[in-house]
């Protein structure tokens, strides 16, 4: 007599005696489904987007952090695919959003190079670190940065404050344009500068991105700052191969978003009442001082002069004092320009093709100053406002209109309170109030 057998279902359900009834359905579901109840069919499951594969696997009572060989676990790998429901679905199984691989890679940092919106939401909602960098030094918000998907950027930015800066820097190499309008609208500092102090002008610049240096400078990036080898942004895309470029940098008022005063470079910045040791008397007593103030700008200290001739021989300039009387002062190397702490160093005769073409060449002649105080070198080029990298803000005053120039550790009171300054930022000032300690934000 031939033995029988019960289906290949019931075999499998036997030999799970110590099952639940709901995880014998769910291996025998697996069973069906051609998946082994192994790590490496979970992996699979997770990795093909099989929502009802990946839900019977975790019900069948495979680990939510079950890892492979190399330490990986679902939640990587399903944040790596971009399947963003399976990242919601291992995360509501309490997967670990912070896990990482050998290299540092976390869930969040894969789901930012591959700019899953879905993911990004679910990871941060669910505890994901955005500071949190790989082996490369990258974060989240840097690895979406490059990669240039601006949503991912938006959805990052606003919990990755340290890491702005940076990524701004990131998103200038590779000219990702749509990433650096999202990136300063978060409060990214247009004029911070990396180690090399290079500005984000600068590296889009050097790698010759056309689009991403216009922006940058429609924006009001400092086109005469100049890094620790004394090189501008045009000088840096002259010498990396980029003449296009170079020709843009060398004539900014083309493209400036104000045509007006891009053509007068002899308007100078007016002179600004200091906000330390001020004393504001609300005209409501109880006035909160983030009503009272309000961030309107934030600026690179301007000289005050512009350079108005080189010599053919680059042995002398000649500046033009932006005061009342617009006096026109001759310089030799070593001389200091006059009601400043600036002496010359040096100067360049240079004419360059002009951006329009045809033939046309625009003086881009220029002359390097240096603080005798702080050291500082700045470079000044025709007919140019000349800025330093000295950074301020400027707060304006509901009541008044009046302009306040705001620096860190600045004291001042309002009413009967009084406050410090902890922070000034491109979009907005921190303070303190002294008696409670209380961070308040000063924005626009």
């Amino acid at each position: 007599m031939s033995a029988s057998f019960p289906p290949a279902w019931l075999a499998l359900a036997l030999l799970l005696g110590g099952c639940s009834d709901k995880q014998e359905k769910s291996r025998a579901e697996l069973h069906e489904k051609q998946l082994d109840f192994s790590v490496d069919d979970y992996f699979k499951a997770v990795q093909s987007g099989t929502l009802s594969s990946v839900s019977a696997f975790l019900d069948a009572g495979m680990a939510v952090d079950a890892a492979d060989a190399e330490g990986g676990t679902a939640l990587m790998v399903a944040a790596e695919s971009g399947q963003g429901y399976i990242v919601e679905e291992l995360l509501s199984h309490k997967a670990q959003p912070n896990q990482t691989r050998p290299n540092g890679d976390t869930p969040l940092i894969l789901a930012a190079r591959n700019g899953n919106a879905q993911a990004l939401q679910a990871l941060l909602k669910a505890g994901a670190d955005p500071s949190l960098a790989n082996q490369e030094g990258l974060t989240a918000l840097a690895e979406a940065s490059m990669a240039g998907h601006a949503s991912a950027v938006k959805i990052l930015a606003p919990a990755s404050h340290p890491s702005l800066d940076y990524a701004l820097q990131l998103a200038a190499v590779k000219g990702r344009t749509d990433v650096l309008d999202v990136l300063l609208q978060q409060g990214a500092n247009l004029l911070a500068r990396s180690s090399e102090n290079r500005t984000p002008l600068m590296y889009a610049a050097k790698n010759g991105q056309d689009e991403a240096v216009q922006l940058l400078m429609q924006r009001g990036s400092n086109v005469l700052a100049i890094d620790n080898d004394l090189q501008t942004a045009a000088m840096l895309a002259e010498a990396s191969g980029h003449p296009t470029t170079a020709a843009i940098l060398n004539d900014p008022r083309e493209i400036s978003e104000n045509p007006e005063a891009a053509s007068d470079p002899t308007a100078v910045a007016p002179t600004l009442e200091k906000l330390a040791g001020h004393a504001f008397t609300p005209a409501e007593p109880d006035k909160p001082v983030s009503r009272q103030l309000k961030f309107h700008t934030y600026r690179e200290r301007q000289l005050p002069f512009i350079l108005q001739e080189v010599s053919e021989n680059s042995s002398t300039a000649t500046v033009q004092m932006l005061t009342n009387e617009q006096e026109i002062v001759p310089l030799a190397s070593g001389d200091k320009v006059p009601g400043t702490n600036f002496v010359m160093v040096s100067a360049k005769h240079s004419l360059k093709p002009a951006k329009s073409g045809k033939g046309s060449l625009v003086d881009v002649s220029t002359l390097l100053v240096r603080d005798a105080v702080t050291g500082e070198s700045v470079l000044a080029q025709f007919r140019q406002a000349v800025t330093t990298a000295d950074t301020y803000g400027v707060l304006r005053e509901t009541d008044t209109g009046n302009l306040y120039e705001v620096h860190p550790g600045d004291a001042f009171s309002l009413g009967t309170k009084s406050y410090r300054v902890l922070d000034v930022r491109p979009t907005q000032i921190l303070v303190e109030e002294t008696a409670t300690k209380e961070t308040l934000v000063v924005e626009k």
